[in-house]
C-alpha cells in the first residue's frame, strides 16, 4: 500500500513516515498542500492520503475539495489534526461528505449532536460531547 502524507511539521511527518514504514507501508511525505496537489494531478498510485488540517499554503479542506472535485472518491482521505472541538469535527465531516448539517438537541445522552440527515441511518455520523 502506498500512502501519501501531507504534514507541514517536519518532525511529525518523519514520525508518521517511520511508523508507516515499520508497519510495512510505503509512505511519501509532502510538506505543502500545493506539492501534494501537483503530485496528485499526475499518475501517482496512492492508495490512501493522510492530510493535515492546518497547512501554511492552503487548508486541508481546500486539499480535500480539490481531491473530491478532480479525483472523486477513489482514494480514501484521513484528516490528521489535534483539533477536538465539536464544531471543528462537524465542519470536517461536512467537508468530507459535502452534505448539509442539521442540528438536533436532546439526543439519548442529553447532548447536542450534529449529523448528516441526508445519509442513510446506518451511515449517519454523530458527534456527541
Amino acid at each position: 500500500m502506498h500512502i501519501a502524507s501531507l504534514e507541514d511539521d517536519v518532525t511529525q511527518g518523519q514520525l508518521i513516515q517511520s511508523l508507516l514504514t515499520e508497519a510495512g507501508y510505503r509512505c511519501t511525505l509532502y510538506s505543502s498542500g500545493r506539492a501534494l496537489l501537483t503530485a496528485l494531478a499526475r499518475p501517482h498510485g496512492y492508495d490512501l492520503l493522510l492530510v493535515d488540517w492546518e497547512l501554511p499554503d492552503i487548508t486541508g479542506f481546500d486539499v480535500l475539495r480539490w481531491i473530491r472535485s478532480n479525483l472523486g472518491h477513489a482514494i480514501p482521505v484521513i484528516f490528521v489534526t489535534n483539533r477536538s472541538q465539536e464544531t471543528d469535527l462537524a465542519a470536517a465531516l461536512h467537508a468530507i461528505f459535502q452534505l448539509p448539517i442539521r442540528q438536533r438537541t436532546g439526543c439519548a445522552g442529553g447532548c447536542r449532536s450534529h449529523y448528516f440527515s441526508q445519509l442513510p441511518i446506518r451511515q449517519r455520523t454523530r458527534i456527541c460531547r
